[in-house]
Order: structure tokens, then C-alpha cells, then sequence
């Protein structure tokens, strides 16, 4: 997070105030909900500056946030698509389940 200009303090293990606050102003530059919660696209951004190397971020590490991000924000879709499609799915199988009972009663009717 330091290499990226969000300083995080001396790397020590610790989640303290100053991590705290590195983690939200880098959730603010994301664009996402200022939590200091480590969700997908924030450990993505964290995960694509780790190559091993120290100093600053360059160009190099700015368009790979960029495309960090851009995967990030896919994979959240996705899974928001997936939980839609799953709530549609128990939907119809509610729907179908009514539409048997609706079936016996008229076939009881007649």
C-alpha cells in the first residue's frame, strides 16, 4: 500500500489505526464504500502492487491498478449477476411449486 501512495506505516502485521486509515483512502480512491474491510477489489489493487520489488509506484504499476480495477469491478458483477440469477431461479421454483397445487385444486374442482 505504500508503494501505491497509501502509506500504511512500517509493515509490522498489525491492522492498526494507521493501515486503518491507508486501507479507506485507497477504498476512496477506488471509488468504493470506505470500510476499512479488505473485500475483492481492494486485496486486488494490494495483490497487483506486490511484485516484489520496492519504491515507487510507475507507470507500469498504474496501468496495472487500472486493469486491477477494471477485473475487479468484472468479478463483482459477476457475482451480483450470480446471486440475481440464483434468486430468480427460487423464484420460478416457487412459481412452479403454485402452479401444481393450482392444477390439483382445478383437477379436484372438475
Amino acid at each position: 500500500m505504500n508503494r501505491l501512495g497509501f502509506n500504511a506505516g512500517d509493515i509490522d502485521g498489525i491492522l492498526g489505526p494507521i493501515t486503518d486509515g491507508a486501507i479507506k483512502r485507497m477504498q476512496k480512491f477506488l471509488g468504493t464504500d470506505q470500510d476499512g474491510l479488505v473485500g475483492p477489489l481492494t486485496r486486488n489493487l494490494i495483490n497487483s502492487s506486490c511484485d516484489g520489488t520496492t519504491g515507487e509506484a510507475d507507470g507500469d504499476d498504474r496501468a496495472i491498478i487500472k486493469n486491477s480495477v477494471r477485473e475487479s469491478d468484472t468479478l463483482i458483477a459477476q457475482e451480483k449477476l450470480v446471486k440475481i440469477v440464483s434468486q430468480i431461479q427460487k423464484q420460478i421454483d416457487v412459481l412452479l411449486q403454485k402452479q401444481k397445487e393450482l392444477e390439483g385444486i382445478i383437477k379436484n374442482l372438475l
